[in-house]
C-alpha cells in the first residue's frame, strides 16, 4: 500500500468475505487502516470479531510476522530463479502462497497441509455465529470484571473506563475462550 487507510482493507475483506465467507475473528494490529470506522463497520454487519493486537505489544503479531516472514522468503526464491531477486511481482507472491499451502504442515510432519484443512473446514454462518458473537459479549464482561476487581467477592469498581491496552486484553482472552469453550481452537503444547 502507497498509504495506510481503510481503502485497501475494506476492498480487500469485501472480496475475501465474499470468496471465502466471513471469519468469525479477524486479528489485526492497531493500525489507522484497520480501527477506521469503516472496517468496524464492515466486520460488525458481517458477524466478524475484531480482535486488535495490545498497543505497543508486537509479541501478539509473532505468527502473523512468520507467516508473512515465510510468503517473502518464498517469494525471494521464485524471483531470484527468474533472474529478478530485487523486483518481485504478483505472481512471484502468489505462487509462494501457493507453495506454502501444499507444502507446510502445521499440524506436524504427518498432518494435513493448509490447503487440505481449509478444504475440510465447515463455515460457521447464521445462528452458530450469532452464538458465538453472543458469546463473546458474554465472556468480555466476565473478564473486564476479572480485570477491574481482580478478588472474588470485592465491590465491583463503578463505571472504569479501560484503555486501549485493557481493552485488548479483555478481548483476546474473551475470544480465547470462547473459540476453546465452543471447540473452533485448539491448542497443543510440543516440548522443545
Amino acid at each position: 500500500m502507497r498509504e495506510a487507510d481503510a481503502g485497501a482493507p475494506v476492498c480487500a475483506l469485501v472480496y475475501l468475505f465474499a470468496a471465502c465467507g466471513p471469519p468469525l475473528v479477524l486479528n489485526t494490529g492497531n493500525g489507522s487502516h484497520f480501527t477506521d470506522e469503516r472496517v468496524g463497520n464492515l466486520l460488525s454487519t458481517a458477524g466478524v470479531t475484531a480482535l486488535l493486537s495490545p498497543p505497543k505489544t508486537p509479541l501478539y503479531n509473532g505468527s502473523e510476522e512468520a507467516g508473512i516472514g515465510s510468503l517473502k522468503t518464498r517469494a525471494l526464491h521464485i524471483a531470484a530463479a527468474q533472474g529478478r531477486a530485487n523486483h518481485w511481482t504478483c505472481d512471484d507472491v502468489e505462487a509462494a502462497r501457493i507453495e506454502a499451502n501444499l507444502q507446510a504442515r502445521p499440524l506436524g510432519k504427518n498432518g494435513p497441509t493448509p490447503i487440505q484443512l481449509w478444504e475440510a473446514r465447515t463455515p460457521v454462518a447464521g445462528a452458530e455465529r450469532l452464538a458465538f458473537v453472543r458469546r463473546i459479549e458474554i465472556v468480555c464482561t466476565e473478564e473486564t470484571r476479572k480485570l477491574i476487581d481482580p478478588l472474588p467477592g470485592s465491590r465491583p469498581a463503578a463505571d472504569v473506563e479501560l484503555g486501549a491496552k485493557d481493552r485488548a486484553t479483555v478481548a483476546r482472552r474473551a475470544t480465547r475462550r470462547v473459540l476453546l469453550e465452543l471447540g473452533y481452537f485448539f491448542v497443543r503444547r510440543t516440548a522443545n
